[in-house]
């Protein structure tokens, strides 16, 4: 969650205090970038429709929220973070229900990984069971 602006300025403040020597202690807040997803088309079995939508969309927000044990999203090369596509993909692929995904999934309207500078943090509002086209076998 992002911090307050007063709990940055606190936080900024208490770092001032102290001599880096070599280092310049600096405190910001990341600003947001909204993730959409769009594009595949998910096959399950009807009986499991309802819960397959259910778990794969709580499956994907602990990804993109950062809170995915599988798959933390980390800085990885010390200057981006990367939203992995196919990571995704295997997320739905492997939903209890699902029997078949195409590959075409879009982040953000592009089929590609999405890279974030490290000062943007992905958010995401949006609802696969809606977002996504879901067919049943």
């Amino acid at each position: 969650a992002l911090l307050p602006v007063g709990t940055i300025a606190l936080l900024q403040s208490f770092w001032n205090t102290f001599s880096g020597l070599t280092d310049l202690y600096v405190v910001s807040a990341p600003t947001t970038t909204a993730i959409t997803l769009a594009g595949a088309t998910v096959i399950v079995r009807a009986a499991q429709l309802a819960t397959a939508k259910a778990s794969a969309q709580a499956r994907i927000l602990a990804y993109l929220t950062g809170v995915d044990p599988g798959n933390l999203l980390t800085i990885g090369d010390g200057v981006t973070v990367k939203v992995e596509r196919e990571y995704i993909n295997s997320l739905l692929r492997t939903t209890a229900g699902v029997t078949h995904l195409d590959d075409g999934l879009t982040i953000n309207a592009v089929a590609a990984d999405l890279l974030l500078a490290v000062d943007k943090l992905a958010t995401y509002a949006g609802d696969v069971a809606t977002s996504l086209t879901w067919q049943v076998s």
